[in-house]
């Protein structure tokens, strides 16, 4: 079956960081340990976040209450640090914007609330993209097959149809299991060769 779409995760793929580590950079400016503070950012620590059932503003408040921190400097912290740490990836949002003629442009993302007004406001790249899901509004995470199900629906496209590109193993094995061609993201050069060579 001909590839007739691209469905794209952000955080990681999209979104890129501009140090090494970030997290453990946040973690510094805290004066926590990054291994105690990597924990609400990965799996079940940002479990409740990414699916809506917590504000951005309870799950600062859970941070700095679990680690005893001083609400005005750490919430002044989470405010400038989490997104200065992290800029687009505009290499591949450039192939986004070229190659809209030949796909059609999915995103699948497990992100807070933020995202949308984020992607519409600040960037303002909300519109290359022909479907938008963002766990957050549909209360459903990678990699639960629904989810991705939900997207190929909104898209019309079948399973056999689409190219899934993320930075997890653990979500591209989701995606596989539903027919999904599936790139694991490392860097941007490789990710579009292997595009285009699942495309023929």
């Amino acid at each position: 079956m001909a590839i007739k779409g691209i469905i794209w995760d952000f955080s990681g793929v999209l979104l890129k960081p501009r140090v090494p580590d970030p997290h453990a950079f946040i973690a510094g400016e805290l004066g926590v340990d990054p291994r105690k503070f990597a924990k609400y950012l990965d799996g079940e620590g940002n479990r409740m976040l990414d699916l809506g059932e917590e504000s951005e503003v309870d799950f600062y408040q859970r941070i700095i209450r679990e680690q005893k921190l001083k609400e005005k400097d750490a919430m002044r912290i989470f405010n400038h640090y989490f997104f200065d740490l992290f800029e687009l990836n505009q290499e591949l949002l450039d192939y986004i914007r070229l190659s809209r003629a030949r796909y059609k442009m999915g995103l699948c993302s497990n992100f807070s609330s933020l995202l949308r007004s984020l992607m519409t406001n600040k960037w303002k790249i909300i519109d290359l993209f022909d479907v938008s899901v963002i766990s957050n509004e549909v209360k459903l995470l990678k990699p639960d097959a629904a989810i991705y199900l939900l997207t190929l629906e909104e898209m019309a496209l079948k399973p056999d149809e689409v190219i899934f590109v993320d930075d997890s193993e653990k979500n591209i094995n989701g995606a596989k299991a539903l027919g999904i061609r599936g790139i694991l993201f490392s860097e941007n050069l490789a990710t579009l060769h292997e595009i285009e060579r699942l495309a023929g």
